[in-house]
């Protein structure tokens, strides 16, 4: 059942149209990313729900309850800003305490609620730590207990991991979610980073100049996705320009090159000019298939990216190397596109 609801919610500054007509649904306790480059809309979007910006058109829902022109502070909804926006001059305990007092709290209430959000995000003994005495990781944490010290009824989350050292990320990114579950409020965040909106989120909503392009799971928008941008973006791709003709079984042949095809079923929407999109980890280098040459080799740890060509087509495939050698350049290979490991995309769907 859906919680919030944005229903073909547009933003315009003066000729610029930030959002466009965008419709979006989040289920109570849900946690969903709005993913895309910069600006793509994202924040526009996120500052919308907050209330810190009012759409052009269209309407906003929170448990059924019309937020379109609702003040910001009476949203009852929590935001985790970019920066965490902490009061320099407020110890940890009165930081959590802000939006509680604000709305007029009675002292063992707003006692009893900082100390057990602080808990929450495990730091029941800095209450009376000054914050920029904090690291970095301790700031983000006082920042999100405050947001949830109101009971919200949306959390709202900025880039919540861009300020973070690589190495911390993914702590902080397994403590988020264990708070967000344990909770169960209905959250959205924003990031450019696609490892962080597939580790967060439920489903993710993909944006590019004001539109949304594209929402599912994460698993779903990298292996099918919607268009060329979505497949360019979420990741490295193998993008291939093919024509495609009728064979006599009814699949279709997708002819890459001369004497590099593949047999597919084809959308019906796809017209005769085509890509087929595969993931570099969905191309194997085996014992037989398409003759391939090698062009060059990188070495990333445990996988190893290798640039073949195949009749003047170049792939990129990825895999792990197990220990043995990496293939050099010049070597011929053999490559494989297993039915079911790419998708064929429009050639104008972007």
């Amino acid at each position: 059942m859906s919680h919030l609801q944005l229903v073909g919610i547009s933003k315009t500054f003066e000729k610029i149209e930030a959002v466009r007509n965008l419709s979006l649904e989040v289920g109570r306790g849900e946690i969903i990313c709005i993913l895309g480059p910069s600006g793509c809309g994202k924040t526009t979007t996120l500052r919308m729900i907050a209330g810190l910006e009012i759409p052009t058109s269209g309407t906003i829902l929170a448990g059924g309850r019309d937020l379109t022109r609702v003040p910001a502070r009476d949203r009852n909804i929590g935001l985790v800003f970019q920066n965490y926006a902490l009061f320099p001059h407020l110890n940890v305990f009165e930081n959590v305490a802000f939006g509680l007092r604000a709305r007029k709290q009675d002292n063992v209430t707003i006692q009893k609620r900082v100390h057990e959000v602080l808990d929450r995000v495990q730091l029941g003994e800095y209450d009376t730590r000054a914050v920029h005495a904090l690291s970095g990781g301790q700031q983000q944490r006082v920042a999100l207990a405050r947001a949830l010290a109101i009971g919200p009824e949306v959390l709202l989350l900025d880039e919540p991991l861009s300020n973070l050292d690589p190495t911390l990320r993914e702590d902080m990114r397994d403590q988020i979610r264990s708070v967000i579950d344990d909770l169960k409020v209905t959250t959205v965040f924003v990031t450019h980073d696609q490892g962080e909106a597939f580790a967060l989120a439920d489903r993710v909503a993909i944006m590019s100049e004001g539109i949304c392009r594209q929402v599912g799971r994460p698993d779903e928008v990298y292996s099918r996705p919607a268009d060329a941008f979505v497949a360019k973006f979420l990741g490295k791709t193998n993008l291939l320009s093919a024509r495609v003709t009728q064979s006599a079984n009814g699949k279709s042949i997708l002819k890459l090159a001369a004497g590099f095809t593949l047999e597919a079923s084809v959308p019906e929407h796809v017209s005769d000019s085509a890509y087929v999109f595969v993931r570099p980890e969905n191309v194997l280098i085996a014992e037989s298939g398409h003759k391939a040459s090698v062009v060059s080799t990188r070495f990333e740890g445990p996988v190893v990216e290798h640039t073949v060509e195949v009749a003047g087509v170049r792939i990129t495939a990825r895999q792990f190397h197990h220990g043995k050698r990496p293939l050099a350049a010049g070597d011929e290979v053999h490559i494989q596109i297993p039915s079911g490991q790419f998708h064929v995309l429009d050639n104008d769907a972007e």
